[in-house]
């Protein structure tokens, strides 16, 4: 499945041109969810470039979003892209002071923007963002200086006057052209912008299908935001195989999602695998008297049989016995409610309790962890799901190199690596060196199979005044594991 394209510009005509039976997308319809086809979303992708070039969108504008998960999200990330312009996402849960930053420092022209309190309150502030020219308004944002219809309305009808434009637009982009300025947290100032070019997001797409874990045929879910880099290569990568992307931003309606997009492969964050852990769990004990004891051994049987398929012990007649009781009361139910075809998932962002991990493999859905950061374009490492480690993250994707400097920090070099910090060599010096690795900050170690173990943040450790090093980090995760701590803070 090699693709040596080079850009991200021509994803989308090429998962076009595949001409896949399946959905390109399922996508909320009123109460319901509705199945997009490949030449419908093309449609739109075509026509959003084109009204955005009448609007004087060129190569290298930088154009942010704000806008939810969902399929405007998608169909003006890859106009943006076809067009050469520089996508500059904003969280819809940003402060304003946050946003504001983000617009004046990128320079953005143009936001197009849904109804969130977040845009009203960039609307009421324009005067404070001097570059930006024009708002476009999704799902009829009051204020804005034109709609998300209207702006496909004018492109239909320049493609008439200009069929070629589109592909034009494509053709002239180049592997080290910018594609995307990510915004990371400010925790120690206002947001940084981290400058990812064409040919790190390819090239990070390229690692993630040498690595095996998402196959041709997959469906996903994707409820995290896009604004963060890991769900942007998410969606990027279901147009590089021509995957089916189910686009769900209300958590409350995640189980319907699933339900109706019947997912293969289901990326999420420690907490939503902690949360429906425990609502198993809870099921169970929210039972009476024998009820609620044959849950409990059911439970226990499961985890038992993965416990020693694991670790190739063998398994009594009762543990059997357990372990098909617990496959059919506890386990089965919690396969279906994840759509009842999830081969695998994939946990980041945090670590994921080992309780969470075993139980979920027990449920026949082994949970791989992964690490990642944005300026490495969102993937480094990730656990083989052959020889799923739990506790590591995994090993190097193919093509990213990991070492450990002599104090710990995890080091990262690849084309993968981003350009840079936007408007800031200085911010860039100190975490990229001339040699090309790209310290992270924090602090891990290599097990004897090479994947990697992350420990702590670097500026977290704990230093006691006998001059021992604590990394917080685990008693945080030790405390979190109990089902009546939601989060923990040790200082």
């Amino acid at each position: 499945m090699a693709d040596s394209g080079g850009t991200l510009a021509t994803l989308w005509s090429r998962a076009v041109a595949a001409r896949a039976t399946t959905p390109s997308m399922v996508v909320q319809d009123g109460s319901g969810w509705r199945e997009v086809g490949w030449e419908e979303a093309d449609e739109q992708v075509g026509r959003l470039a084109a009204g955005l070039h009448a609007l004087g969108v060129a190569r290298s504008d930088r154009v942010a979003l704000l806008l939810r998960t969902g399929m405007e999200w998608v169909v003006s990330d890859h106009a943006l892209l076809a067009l050469g312009a520089v996508v500059v996402p904003i969280y819809p849960t940003s402060s304003i002071g946050d946003a504001v930053h983000i617009l004046n420092d990128s320079g953005a022209r143009i936001l197009i923007a849904e109804p969130l309190p977040l845009a009203d309150a960039l609307l009421a502030a324009r005067d404070d963002i001097p570059a930006l020219e024009t708002v476009v308004g999704a799902e009829q944002l009051a204020d804005s200086d034109i709609g998300f219809d209207e702006v496909l309305v004018r492109g239909a009808e320049l493609l008439g006057d200009s069929p070629e434009l589109v592909e034009a637009a494509r053709a002239a982009a180049r592997p080290d052209d910018l594609a995307t300025i990510v915004y990371t947290s400010g925790t120690t100032g206002p947001p940084k912008g981290c400058m990812l070019t064409h040919g790190n997001v390819r090239s990070q797409l390229e690692m993630i299908v040498g690595a095996g874990v998402v196959q041709p045929g997959d469906r996903t879910v994707l409820h995290l935001p896009l604004a963060h880099v890991l769900a942007r290569v998410i969606e990027l990568m279901c147009a590089r195989l021509s995957l089916t992307l189910g686009l769900c931003h209300d958590t409350g309606r995640l189980t319907s999602a699933l339900a109706a997009v019947r997912p293969t492969i289901f990326v999420s964050v420690p907490r939503l695998f902690e949360t429906a852990h425990r609502a198993a769990r809870a099921r169970v004990e929210n039972e009476r008297g024998f009820r609620r004891r044959i849950g409990r051994w059911a439970i226990d049987g499961g985890l038992a049989v993965q416990r020693a398929r694991s670790g190739g012990g063998r398994l009594g007649p009762s543990t059997r016995l357990a372990g098909r009781v617990g496959e059919k009361l506890v386990f089965t139910k919690v396969r279906e409610r994840l759509g009842g075809e999830l081969r695998l998932a994939i946990s980041g962002g945090a670590a994921l309790s080992g309780d969470v991990a075993e139980f979920f493999s027990a449920a026949g859905v082994p949970i791989l962890e992964g690490y990642g950061l944005t300026e490495a374009a969102g993937v480094v490492t990730v656990n083989d799901p052959a020889h799923n480690v739990p506790g590591t993250v995994g090993r190097p994707l193919p093509g990213s190199q990991v070492e450990l400097a002599p104090d710990g920090e995890v080091l990262i070099k690849g084309p993968h690596v981003f350009a840079g910090y936007w408007r800031s060599d200085a911010a860039t010096r100190e975490v990229l060196g001339e040699d090309g690795w790209l310290r992270t900050g924090d602090l891990g170690r290599l097990d004897d199979g090479g994947r990697l173990v992350l420990l702590d943040r670097k500026k977290d450790i704990i230093v006691t005044a006998s001059g021992k090093n604590v990394s917080p980090q685990n008693i945080e995760a030790a405390l979190c594991a109990k089902p009546e701590i939601a989060q923990a803070l040790v200082v």
